[in-house]
């Protein structure tokens, strides 16, 4: 986020949300306290200065239920000096094939992704459906996935994800994410 988008999102609180916004540990921007009848009009903002929304179900026809939830990357993807691989191509590739995507919006609850490149678990893997996260071995760098983590209260209830002992090149790891969805 920019500092004009920050600037553009200040404006919109002052109008809609009684000055007031929130970051999620999702790495997402929630207004609360808005007006149905502003929602649309509010979604329609947000996408005009780069951000996106599911829209609550009311901008995809059939949406209902889960879909894919705001894929959380390193915050410093890129500039992290440790880092082992940027998330971010990644992040951007699943993030443009699943938003809005008909086949993801009617899913039985909603799928969590994260992915890491560095070494400090900054997008909390363990309590993600299905993390990515950067590991080398011999001397390729690809990612090792954990699955199966949430902290929700719906059932089984909240849950570490485990490592599932696998070696994901990066060429291979937008159509593992697409498979792990598709069998969700």
């Amino acid at each position: 986020m920019n500092s004009k988008q920050l600037r553009k999102i200040a404006n919109l609180t002052k109008r809609y949300s009684r000055n007031h916004a929130e970051i999620t540990n999702r790495q997402s921007i929630q207004l609360h306290w808005i007006d149905a009848q502003d929602a649309l009009e509010i979604f329609s903002i947000m996408d005009k200065i780069g951000f996106t929304t599911d829209m609550c179900g009311q901008g995809f026809k059939g949406a209902r239920y889960g879909d894919a939830r705001n894929i959380l990357c390193c915050p410093v993807s890129g500039f992290e000096k440790d880092e082992l691989l940027n998330g971010a191509p990644l992040l951007r590739k699943l993030s443009d094939f699943f938003i809005g995507n008909p086949d993801f919006l009617d899913m039985p609850k909603k799928f969590k992704f994260s992915i890491s490149g560095c070494g400090y678990d900054c997008t909390r893997a363990v309590i993600n459906d299905l993390a990515f996260v950067a590991v080398k071995k011999n001397d390729s760098i690809g990612y090792t996935l954990l699955a199966g983590g949430g902290i929700g209260a719906t059932l089984p209830g909240p849950r570490l994800a485990q490592p599932l002992k696998v070696f994901v090149e990066t060429e291979d790891a937008f159509d593992v994410a697409v498979a792990a969805i598709e069998i969700h």
